[in-house]
């Protein structure tokens, strides 16, 4: 128990306040007796409330770390990390109760007494007793109160942090309704409060709001806190005894955490010392020869429903490199320091705690991954974790089982001894080898778009020709979960494997993601506002055909960029955007991506590349009212009017396949998946597994 030097002022004040008229009742020197004797009875009256939430707390396995009693009343700190409802509850009521307690039996003992100075002095015990377990049931925190309406609402929401913030926020009530009721009112009524009142109220008023303000923030945080993914904090660990030779350190898959013989996590591996050991010698060194020691506090066990919490607190407190997790007391994975503070930093300045799909991109492998397998000739197999299933090749198997639970980047070898190097695969990977049934736009090309258009988080992007859904993920990726992207498809299939494909590799639907079967002219001035639209992705046979409707769309300043593949399109849709009189002077390319063969000095092209795959055509939404500049370079053939030339008014030959009508794929070159394919694409793609 402490007790601070500002309690002193606290009873000097009682002794100032009471000490004059009960001197002129019974005499100085009794009278400020009795002044002395109610500061005492107040200081003991607080330790005992504050005493009886320590026992409580303690009884329920709670660490007390000390009790306090100051100009504030007083408070007890423990460790609640653990708490429930309703031992939250059960801490608050009990310090009430004992004043409740104390008060009725002052008051019988004075009653008994009669009228003589100890009765009158265990009346005004009573009296301070009572007053404090009202006072301290009021519903508003910081007081007791305030936790059990917290603790209500906990049990009610499963969400402790709404409910501190709820408690929080009756406690700033509670105060506006003092200052109302003490001050307001006899103003309103014509009198003036005494200045003493108004002291006495701006003091505990201005303790009751900061207190709420903190639980408010305190409890903000907490939410912030229960959202992490705890699970994709943590990678595996592999346990080895501290008595075990440092041989076996190398037939460990993850990171060696020293355990001791209960299983306790007891400190890592010093790698300066690992590599001192002779060759000859680590198979007779202890582990514990190489062994650092590791913090107090270091390992945290998972217990469900507070796994962030703890986690977060071991961070705080521990000053090691590492934080051990433990499963009912052994070691069951790891978080390195700072990345650790990395990923909870990322995750709680995000408002929403994890972006949509990262849980499936970090971590150890899990049932349900996909996992890319790379043999030694570079060859690329994709699976799909299953437990129990196998992957077979004509040399040998895998089984699935031996990569769960294994960490991102490992190896693991077949049984005919071939060493595969496991890793998820990147979105690249996913997009050239997912089911799809219209051409995707490669890689190398959506990374263009999304630079080149400037695709930022928080966008508003309408994508035209969806496809497979492989720029519609590029798309989602960029804008983020608080964009939004809209995208329109004409045919129902297509649409329908799109989804599927981004469903299997987000692992759920993307928040920020709407797919409408239609028409692009016909279906885009009902879905947006005119000028709400920052960036428009057209990848169809006839953009053209579509400027009006995006124009409309567009914000002033917004980009149009659109994919053709070939160079008859991208003539016409850059003579319409220059005719149409609203955008900027378009301006396209095409990007030409050819790998490297690096083998020592042998450092050459490689001898396939990917080459045209369409080209890129970008401008900007000039503000309304605005007509681009003129042009100051000489226009090519064919782009001035007749009239202009001085040329007769003759009709050019039109190209092949310039008619509106012929602008289909079939007559583009391009290859057209039959409806069969389009059925046997939409059962091919697997579903995610909901984690």
């Amino acid at each position: 128990m402490y007790l601070g030097w500002s309690w002193l002022l606290m009873g000097g004040l009682i002794v100032f306040i009471v000490g004059p008229g009960s001197a002129q009742a019974h005499g100085p020197v009794t009278g400020y007796g009795i002044a002395v004797v109610y500061a005492l009875a107040l200081l003991l009256s607080v330790l005992a409330h504050e005493a009886a939430h320590a026992v409580t707390a303690r009884a329920f396995g709670h660490t007390v770390h000390r009790v306090v009693a100051d100009l504030w009343g007083g408070h007890t700190a423990f460790e609640a990390a653990r708490s429930t409802p309703a031992t939250a509850a059960a801490i608050a009521v009990v310090g009430p109760l004992t004043n409740a307690v104390i008060a009725i039996v002052c008051l019988v003992a004075s009653a008994v007494l009669g009228s003589g100075i100890p009765g009158l002095v265990l009346g005004g015990i009573a009296f301070v007793n009572g007053a404090l377990a009202v006072l301290n049931l009021l519903p508003g925190l910081p007081l007791d109160g305030g936790q059990i309406v917290e603790a209500g609402v906990w049990a009610v929401t499963r969400d402790q942090g709404r409910a501190r913030v709820v408690a929080g926020v009756l406690g700033r009530g509670l105060v506006v309704v003092i200052v109302v009721a003490v001050i307001g009112v006899p103003l309103l009524a014509g009198r003036s409060p005494q200045l003493t009142t108004v002291l006495w109220t701006a003091l505990v008023g201005s303790f009751l709001w900061t207190g709420a303000t903190s639980a408010i923030a305190h409890g903000r945080a907490l939410q912030q806190i229960n959202r992490l993914d705890v699970r994709s904090l943590i990678e595996p660990a592999a346990p080895i005894h501290r008595d075990a030779p440092v041989g076996e350190l190398t037939s460990l898959r993850a990171l060696p955490v020293v355990v001791d013989e209960a299983g306790r996590p007891v400190g890592v591996i010093d790698h300066d010392a690992l590599r001192g050991i002779a060759p000859d010698a680590v198979d007779r060194t202890p582990v514990s020869a190489v062994t650092v020691a590791a913090p107090e506090g270091w390992a945290v066990e998972l217990v469900p429903g507070h796994e962030a919490v703890d986690l977060v607190t071991a961070f705080q407190e521990s000053r090691g490199r590492v934080v051990a997790v433990t499963e009912g007391g052994s070691a069951a994975g790891h978080r390195a320091g700072r990345a650790g503070q990395r990923g909870l930093r990322t995750q709680l300045d995000s408002p929403t705690m994890t972006a949509t799909g990262s849980a499936y991109r970090r971590g150890p492998f899990r049932e349900g991954d996909r996992v890319q397998l790379t043999d030694p000739k570079g060859r690329l197999h994709t699976i799909t974790l299953t437990p129990g299933k196998q992957f077979h090749t004509h040399r040998g198997h895998v089984k699935h089982d031996d990569l769960i639970g294994a960490p991102d980047g490992s190896t693991i070898t077949n049984t005919a001894g071939t060493e595969y190097l496991a890793l998820r695969p990147l979105l690249s990977d996913y997009v050239m080898s997912m089911p799809r049934g219209a051409a995707v736009v490669y890689p190398k090309d959506a990374g263009q778009i999304v630079q080149m258009a400037d695709v930022f988080p928080g966008a508003t992007v309408v994508e035209a020709g969806v496809g497979s859904g492989a720029l519609s993920m590029s798309l989602l990726r960029a804008v983020g979960d608080e964009g939004r992207v809209l995208s329109f498809e004409r045919r129902a299939d297509f649409a329908e494997i799109a989804r599927a494909n981004a469903q299997a590799f987000f692992g759920e639907d993307h928040p920020a993601w709407s797919v409408t079967v239609g028409d692009l002219v016909e279906s885009l001035p009902s879905a947006v506002e005119p000028g709400s639209v920052d960036r428009v992705v057209l990848d169809m046979l006839a953009p053209w055909e579509c400027l009006e409707v995006v124009a409309d769309a567009l914000t002033p300043g917004g980009v149009l960029i659109c994919y053709v593949a070939t160079a008859t399109q991208l003539s016409k849709v850059a003579e319409a955007m220059r005719d149409f009189g609203t955008f900027t002077e378009p301006e396209a390319w095409e990007s030409l991506v050819r790998g490297w063969h690096l083998e020592g000095l042998a450092v050459r092209p490689q001898h396939r590349m990917h080459g045209h795959t369409g080209f890129l055509i970008t401008t900007r939404r000039l503000a309304p009212g605005v007509t681009p500049p003129m042009r100051k370079r000489r226009p090519g053939k064919g782009y001035a009017a007749q009239e202009e030339s001085g040329q007769p008014d003759v009709a050019p030959e039109p190209m092949p396949g310039a008619d509106d009508a012929e602008w289909t794929s079939e007559a583009l070159g391009e290859r057209v998946a039959s409806e069969k394919k389009m059925r046997k694409l939409a059962r091919g793609v697997v579903p995610p597994t909901p984690r």
